[in-house]
């Protein structure tokens, strides 16, 4: 299964982006803040924050469902596309809780357990495989 697009539309300080991902199943978040002149504020962080509230519902900073929405902004949505060879899944969440799964165009039912089941994976699992700030890279590079 691979992470092939993300729609973020009103989370956090994203107002509304659209990112297709290659099929290589790795990608590099990078980003510049023009209005600073570093990297810093750019919005890497925010892209990771919207894949982990899409797939799990939660993010690993202290924030409260309302201040997940953009200021001035009555709602979010976070829309991931994963692909296997033989599926195109959608998973759509409006708030932390609230999520909307489609499997080739098919409304599922599932519980966040379900979910964490089909993508194999649970959120301290996605935390320690593919979410490391620029200062725990070396985390990754020491397991066993």
């Amino acid at each position: 299964m691979i992470l092939s697009s993300l729609h973020i539309k009103d989370f956090l300080s994203i107002e509304d982006a659209h990112l297709e991902f290659p099929n290589s199943g790795l990608t590099l978040v990078d980003g510049w803040n023009h209005d600073d002149d570093t990297a810093n504020g750019s919005g890497k962080t925010t892209v990771l924050n919207a894949i982990a509230v899409c797939l799990f519902g939660k993010i690993p900073r202290k924030i409260s469902n309302s201040n997940l929405i953009r200021k001035g902004a009555k709602s979010f949505l976070i829309e991931a596309t994963l692909k296997t060879a033989n599926e195109e899944i959608v998973i759509s969440r409006t708030k932390a809780k609230n999520f909307e799964i489609t499997v080739n165009s098919h409304k599922k039912d599932w519980t966040q357990e379900e979910l964490c089941s089909f993508l194999g994976m649970t959120y301290e699992q996605f935390l320690l495989t593919s979410y490391h700030a620029q200062t725990m890279g070396l985390n990754l590079i020491q397991l066993n």
